[in-house]
């Protein structure tokens, strides 16, 4: 018999495009993801195999197209074996710290590009980006936008995971923010990165 335990939350990444996405672009995004996302449960879970068995990987749960495409990743499951049969182990809600992760690092890069642009860009850039980072300020701090399950206590997490996963999230979000093709970019409906009329 198997135990199923509630549905965790997902990982909702939308990314709109002008004209086109290369599958190298989708494949080196998700490839960043995966990476933070078996650090993670490494970390979260110091027993758990190394490579990951498949199941226990992060899984595509839905993928829609058209001239953006939208996927929501889901925790993959842990089988426990015993003398009372097979369960599922408790999700250990991943998704939803990857998304506090991603969350969490994007208001310094924004900061970062506002600062960038005051340097080297025309004015109007400048208050542009400031404009982003008021407004992606703005989402960020709503109470419907924080995850709607507790994220686990990370404090137990090696440091030197949290800095490997740092590294993953900037370049996740350095390949969608200097992405030319790459419009707009929303992690679980929150938008991070906005470039609606830049060319």
């Amino acid at each position: 018999m198997i135990d199923h335990p509630a549905r965790t939350q997902s990982l909702q990444i939308y990314i709109g495009y002008q004209d086109f996405l290369t599958v190298e672009q989708l494949s080196v995004a998700l490839s960043e993801l995966d990476q933070l996302y078996t650090r993670l449960y490494n970390a979260l879970d110091q027993e758990s195999p190394t490579p990951l068995p498949p199941e226990a990987r992060m899984r595509v749960q839905e993928s829609r197209t058209g001239e953006s495409i939208l996927l929501i990743l889901a925790e993959g499951v842990k089988y426990i074996f015993s003398a009372g049969g097979v369960a599922i182990a408790p999700a250990l809600g991943i998704p939803a710290i990857m998304a506090s992760v991603i969350l969490g690092c994007v208001k310094p890069v924004v900061e970062i590009r506002k600062t960038w642009y005051e340097g080297s860009q025309a004015k109007w850039a400048a208050k542009k980006a400031q404009l982003e980072t008021e407004k992606l300020k703005s989402e960020l701090e709503k109470p419907e936008a924080q995850p709607q399950e507790a994220i686990p206590d990370l404090s137990s997490v090696p440091d030197l995971t949290k800095q490997e996963g740092s590294i993953l999230v900037v370049r996740f979000l350095n390949l969608l923010e200097y992405s030319d093709n790459i419009r707009t970019v929303k992690i679980n409906q929150i938008t991070i990165i906005e470039k609606n009329g830049q060319k």
